[in-house]
């Protein structure tokens, strides 16, 4: 595990053992309610509080569990900054080789932003001057959004110079486009989309925000200042003995120098 490594995910999902974060936050609030409880909060401590996490929570199980339990909760998707309108020019400022050494290296593929569409023959035009078949008019996902999907000529796909910028897949015979005209209002509203719809708020926004200064200072905090770059140990039950010792010491030194504020 590197210096550089993501210690909101070593404490979530890659400390317990889970590929991803997802199945990680029921647990959680389990916990939560169990440790507050246990020093005497009163009713269901969340139900008071604001639940922010980060996009690795997202998903449909999650957003019903938070939003039929009635809590505060904000869990962004992968794509909220690109709603964002004050990302809308994010990427012309955007530097090939940024502050920490990352490169940002250009899509290799071709989208569907790059296929233009004529009007006039009612289809889209390929970045090699093709024309793609109008394959289905109707064209529905499975998260409820509609759009019209054009297919490229399997001749024109199999010749082009341009098919290894294109097609991913060597198999694929034939570019596939689907062109997403919005969500389907007959479509039924998922919780995923209520969450989106939550987040995208004004009051959604401002609380994620701020999680960038409560949260993420706690990771630099045991990874710069107590210099836990990496774990010593092997093993489930010795990672978390270690982590769990790292928390403690970190809680106590918040809790010495609030109080002397306060004293």
């Amino acid at each position: 595990m590197g210096q550089r490594r993501n210690y909101a995910k070593v404490h979530g999902g890659e400390r317990r053992g889970e590929g991803q974060e997802k199945r990680l936050l029921k647990p959680m609030l389990e916990g939560i309610r169990e440790n507050l409880t246990a020093v005497g909060a009163k009713g269901d401590p969340l139900q008071k509080a604001v639940l922010l996490a980060d996009n690795g929570y997202h998903s449909e199980e999650n957003a019903r569990l938070v939003l039929e339990q009635g809590l505060d909760a904000y869990l962004p998707d992968t794509k909220f900054r690109k709603r964002d309108p004050a990302y809308a020019t994010a990427g012309r400022h955007r530097r090939a080789v940024d502050r920490k050494k990352l490169r940002y290296r250009p899509r290799s593929h071709f989208g569907p932003s790059e296929f233009s569409y004529d009007r006039k023959k009612k289809t889209l035009i390929c970045p090699a001057g093709k024309e793609l078949w109008l394959k289905c008019r109707n064209f529905l996902s499975s998260d409820g959004y509609r759009g019209t999907a054009y297919m490229g000529r399997v001749k024109d796909c199999q010749n082009c110079a341009l098919r290894s910028k294109c097609i991913r897949k060597p198999h694929t015979v034939a570019r596939q486009v689907v062109i997403f005209h919005g969500r389907d209002e007959a479509a039924p509203t998922t919780f995923c989309q209520r969450m989106m719809e939550r987040f995208d708020t004004v009051r959604g926004r401002f609380l994620y925000s701020r999680r960038m200064g409560i949260v993420e200072p706690v990771f630099a905090n045991i990874c710069h200042v107590h210099e836990l770059d990496h774990f010593t140990l092997r093993g489930r039950v010795k990672v978390d003995i270690q982590w769990k010792l790292y928390g403690i010491v970190h809680n106590m030194l918040k809790i010495l120098r609030f109080s002397r504020r306060f004293a």
